[in-house]
C-alpha cells in the first residue's frame, strides 16, 4: 500500500500537469485509465482467466464509487496544491474504518468514531470555511472531501470484489468501464478532437502514457494490498502518500506547506494513529 501511495502521488502530479495544460477532466480520466488496459488484458489472458466479473454487481458499485471519487478528485486536483488534495482525501481510510464493519461485517470500534472526528478537524483546519480565501478554494476543498468518501465505498466494494476475482481483474472491469464511459461523456460534450496550442503529440503521449501505466501500477498494488487484509488497516497506510505529496509540490510548483496545511496534515495522522491503536491484536 505504501508502494501504492507512492505512484498515486505520482499519478496525480500527471494530472495535475494535464488539467493545467487544459484538458477536460473527463479527458483526463480517459487518459488515466485507457492505457494500462491492454496490459491488464495480457495479464489477464496469459493467466487463463475470465474477463467477465465472478461478481458484476459488486463490480458496477466499485466502478461507479471509484469513478465518481476520479471525476471529483480530477475536479479538485485543477484548482488545489498536490499536498492539500492528498491530504483532504486521507479523511478516506477513516470513513472506510467508519463504513466497513456494517458494509463488510468487519468488527466495529469505538474508537474510529473519535478517529472520525479528529480527521474531519483537520480538513476543516486546511479548508479554513471562515476564511475560504485564505488556504483553498472551498468548493475545491468540499469537491476534495466528496472524492474521499465515494472513494472510501469504492475500497471497500475492492475489498468485497477480491473475494470474487483476482486483483488484475478487478482493476481491469474498472479501467474498462471508466474509460468507455469517460470516453463516450467527453466526445458528447465536444472533447477529445483537438490538442491546447502549446502542446506536441509526443508531449501528450509521453504524459498519458505514464500517467496510465504508474496510474495501473498504483491501482495493482492497492488492489493486492485490499485482497490480504482488512479493509480499515490497508487505508492507514495511505497516510504514508503526505510526504510524497510534499515533496512533489516542492519540486515542481516550488509550493511550500502553511501552517494550516501543516496542522491539517498532523490531525490526520493523529486520526490514524487512533485507529492503528485501536485495532485488535492476534
Amino acid at each position: 500500500m505504501l508502494a501504492a501511495m507512492a505512484a498515486f502521488a505520482t499519478m496525480g502530479a500527471f494530472v495535475k500537469v494535464l488539467r493545467e495544460d487544459g484538458f477536460s477532466t473527463v479527458e483526463v480520466m480517459v487518459f488515466r485509465a485507457a492505457p494500462g488496459v491492454p496490459w491488464l488484458w495480457y495479464q489477464l489472458r496469459r493467466r487463463g482467466a475470465r474477463l467477465w466479473p465472478n461478481a458484476p454487481h459488486v463490480m458496477f458499485l466499485r466502478v461507479f464509487f471509484g469513478g465518481s471519487a476520479m471525476w471529483a478528485s480530477f475536479q479538485a486536483l485543477r484548482v488545489l496544491t498536490l499536498a492539500q488534495h492528498s491530504v483532504l482525501r486521507l479523511t478516506m481510510p477513516v470513513f472506510v474504518a467508519l463504513l466497513a464493519p456494517w458494509l463488510l461485517r468487519e468488527r466495529p470500534r469505538r474508537a474510529m468514531y473519535g478517529a472520525l472526528a479528529i480527521a474531519l478537524l483537520g480538513a476543516l483546519v486546511m479548508i479554513r470555511p471562515d476564511r475560504p480565501s485564505l488556504e483553498m478554494p472551498l468548493v475545491a476543498g468540499a469537491l476534495a472531501l466528496t472524492s474521499a468518501l465515494l472513494g472510501a465505498l469504492a475500497h471497500i466494494c475492492v475489498r468485497h470484489a477480491t473475494r470474487f476475482d483476482m486483483p488484475e481483474a478487478v482493476v481491469f472491469h474498472f479501467m474498462v468501464l471508466v474509460s468507455a464511459v469517460s470516453f463516450a461523456v467527453g466526445w458528447m460534450d465536444g472533447g477529445f478532437r483537438t490538442l491546447p496550442a502549446d502542446l506536441s503529440v509526443l508531449e501528450v503521449i509521453g504524459k498519458v502514457m505514464a500517467m496510465g501505466l504508474i496510474g495501473a501500477l498504483a491501482q495493482l498494488l492497492m488492489t493486492y494490498a485490499y485482497g490480504h487484509a482488512q479493509a480499515p488497516v490497508v487505508a492507514i497506510v495511505e497516510y504514508g502518500g503526505i510526504p510524497f505529496s510534499y515533496l512533489i509540490d516542492l519540486l515542481l510548483w516550488d509550493e511550500r506547506a502553511s501552517l494550516s496545511a501543516l496542522l491539517g496534515a498532523v490531525l490526520m495522522v493523529v486520526a490514524g494513529g487512533i485507529l492503528v491503536g485501536s485495532r485488535p491484536r492476534p
